[in-house]
């Protein structure tokens, strides 16, 4: 799966592991982006502005049952919620939202249902990856840059893995 902006907005394509049998993973007039499998392959979460605030959606792979995850009500900021990542057991999808008045990091049901904050820092918090083990990496600017952090998947615990002058991010690794 790649993402591109060859029509002139971004959207999701699937393609074989040889080249072959590229397609478009749902058409849309708005941006779609950042996708991520579901660990058993039965669908695929990402990002889209469609309703002209970005939420999540989740699609199966043949392109059918669209479902928006998110729904925005009083969204306090421009993007509302972004970067989904499953976690590696199927049941959750971790994603960043500024639906609090700023960026942090939230957890929810793979249905949309349960969500809740994991992170609660003055700096933007966000982009979120799994680990195997099912911790959660994410960026945060809580110390003035841009950092790589940990955290356990409950939020608890969070402790920086990677700091430095520079800005660091967090990009999600696969098995």
């Amino acid at each position: 799966m790649f993402e591109s902006s060859r029509t002139g907005r971004i959207g999701l394509y699937l393609i074989g592991p040889d080249g072959t049998n590229e397609r478009r993973l749902v058409h849309s007039t708005a941006d779609d982006s950042h996708p991520d499998w579901s660990p058993d392959g039965s669908r695929i979460v990402f990002d889209s502005n469609r309703d002209g605030v970005w939420n999540l959606y989740t699609v199966r792979p043949d392109g059918t049952g669209l479902t928006r995850l998110t729904h925005p009500g009083a969204a306090t900021g421009p993007t509302f919620a972004r970067h989904p990542a499953w976690s590696p057991d199927g049941r959750w999808i971790a994603f960043d939202s500024d639906r609090d008045g700023n960026e942090e990091v939230y957890l929810m049901a793979a249905d949309g249902r349960e969500v809740r904050r994991l992170t609660n820092s003055p700096g933007r918090d966000g982009h979120p990856a799994w680990t195997p083990d099912g911790r959660i990496v994410f960026g945060s600017a809580r110390n003035g840059t841009s950092d790589v952090w940990i955290m356990n998947a409950d939020g608890s615990d969070p402790r920086p893995l990677a700091t430095g002058p520079e800005p660091e991010s967090a990009k999600p690794l696969k098995k």
